[in-house]
């Protein structure tokens, strides 16, 4: 049957040409589906890490935290130690909190170690300044003459050292004319300067100098009733365009 069958497949193999229909339809069709040939790639997944924190936090004060290392499948595992930290201080933590004290931009990152591997994961937390704490004014010079100015500078700081902005602070003294950031007075003698914001004061001593003479007063004791021969006692005082001796 063998001989038969090769046989019979050569001579309709041969005779192609005279019997083309009847050929065609024995002979076994050519599969040209693109199922032929498909290879599906499975793709490969290794654990990841899900982690979750606040974007702002005031310093001092805590902000939750969450981590989950997740398997290919995306189930938890459990049973994990994590370590976290900042780039810029050594943050206060805990298992599901953490502090930061410094004001600034963070970047968080935390990491644990499962079946020999490290994994990590890191996020940005922008820390504010707390509420104001402190307050240091100063004043260069200390001394002027009337009518001059000098200069003051306020630093304004949290509890933690942070800086925060004075441009709320007020600023004011008695028989003191401040502008800016220049402060000045007419007015001879010790002068208080002082600062305050949020609770918090600051004060400075300012002195301020009579100026160059510019005109004299006199006056005569008594001023009237004076007979010949009498004596009168003169005052005499130097002032300053601001009335001060």
């Amino acid at each position: 049957m063998r001989h038969v069958a090769i046989y019979t497949a050569f001579l309709l193999t041969g005779c192609s040409d005279l019997f083309p229909a009847e050929v065609e339809d024995l002979l076994p069709p050519t599969d040209t589906s693109a199922s032929a040939t498909q290879t599906t790639t499975a793709t490969q997944t290794t654990p990841s890490v899900a982690f979750t924190l606040a974007d702002t936090a005031i310093a001092g004060e805590a902000v939750p935290w969450s981590a989950t290392l997740l398997d290919a499948e995306g189930a938890a595992i459990s049973g994990l130690e994590w370590t976290i930290g900042s780039d810029i201080e050594s943050v206060a933590a805990t298992m599901d909190t953490l502090t930061a004290t410094i004001a600034g931009t963070h970047t968080i990152t935390l990491s644990t170690s499962h079946a020999g591997n490290e994994h990590s994961a890191s996020a940005l937390l922008d820390v504010a300044p707390a509420a104001v704490a402190e307050l240091e004014l100063e004043i260069t010079p200390p001394v002027i003459k009337a009518g001059q100015e000098a200069t003051w500078t306020l630093r304004v700081a949290d509890a933690y050292g942070n800086e925060v902005p004075a441009d709320e602070a007020a600023i004011g003294g008695e028989h003191l004319t401040v502008q800016d950031d220049r402060v000045g007075g007419t007015l001879a003698g010790v002068h208080t300067l002082t600062a305050a914001l949020g609770g918090a004061e600051d004060s400075v001593a300012l002195t301020v100098e009579a100026g160059a003479a510019a005109s004299l007063d006199l006056n005569l004791i008594p001023a009237s009733g004076l007979q010949p021969g009498d004596t009168a006692v003169a005052d005499v005082a130097l002032l300053d365009l601001h009335g001060n001796q």
